[in-house]
């Protein structure tokens, strides 16, 4: 399952992307709530999450993809350590590397 975060006619959604990747389902979440994105689908209820009975065409021009979590609540730092090269490149600018 494909979630995104987009606007629909100027309007946030929060929604499933079709498997042929062509239509998204907005879940059926307040216009406030759907403005946090995916953070919408962690507060809500787990068995809470239903998607409305429309689907928005991608390719129709009204749909534009956003930022998973358009504000997050807190800053995020990301760090790649995932590969050697990476791994090396990021020792050689000083920083800890003790995993080699």
């Amino acid at each position: 399952m494909r979630i995104a975060t987009y606007s629909f006619n100027k309007r946030f959604e929060v929604g499933i992307l079709s498997n042929d990747g062509n239509f998204l389902s907005p879940f059926d979440i307040s216009p406030e709530a759907a403005k946090t994105g995916l953070l919408a689908l962690f507060d809500s209820s787990p068995g809470g999450l239903v998607t409305r009975q429309e689907r928005h065409e991608l390719a129709s021009g009204q749909v534009a993809l956003l930022a998973p979590i358009p504000r997050p609540r807190r800053n995020i730092i990301c760090v790649g350590k995932n590969y050697r090269e990476h791994v090396r490149e990021i020792a050689d600018q000083g920083f800890d590397t003790t995993d080699l």
